[in-house]
């Protein structure tokens, strides 16, 4: 008993440790939005994992640390991530036309792709050419060319 008080004086109690693994991951987070944010400026943070840009047209959602892959995308949404097998940082659009991913300097990043419109998405790089066409409603979890895409187009 005077071993098992002891250790709870010394290490506090089992609730302080859990808030104080959850303060740690959230400001592990924060530490992954800022750089997200000062690499790639333009963007408001509007979620503690979330930054938007152009009012919304653009969204990121930061990977959290440690999280492990997360195939989820909104319905009437494209998202893609800038690692493989749906990890990473994804970003989402929903605009029909034409994209280009350098304004959000998201060009060179995607790997793995879900198209969530039920319309055609396309995926292409304007210096070789390389390109990938995602029927609506599915998942590619590793594109064909990996971090080469700079626009991105929406057929509706």
């Amino acid at each position: 008993m005077g071993a098992l008080l002891m250790g709870l004086l010394v290490s506090g109690s089992p609730a302080q440790a859990a808030e104080s693994g959850q303060a740690k991951a959230g400001k592990e987070l924060q530490v992954s939005v800022d750089r997200e944010m000062g690499a790639h400026p333009g963007g408001v943070q509007t979620a503690p994992d979330e930054i938007s840009y152009d009012g919304g047209r653009f969204v990121i959602t930061v990977a959290r640390p440690g999280q492990q892959a997360a195939l989820s995308c909104p319905a009437g949404w494209y998202c893609f991530w800038d690692g493989l097998n749906f990890t990473g940082n994804r970003g989402k659009l929903s605009s029909c036309g034409t994209q280009a991913l350098a304004q959000w300097n998201w060009q060179n990043r995607i790997k793995s792709v879900y198209n969530r419109t039920g319309d055609y998405v396309y995926f292409w790089d304007y210096a070789t050419g390389a390109d990938q066409l995602f029927p609506g409603n599915d998942d590619y979890n590793n594109v064909l060319y990996a971090g080469v895409y700079d626009a991105a187009s929406r057929w509706c």
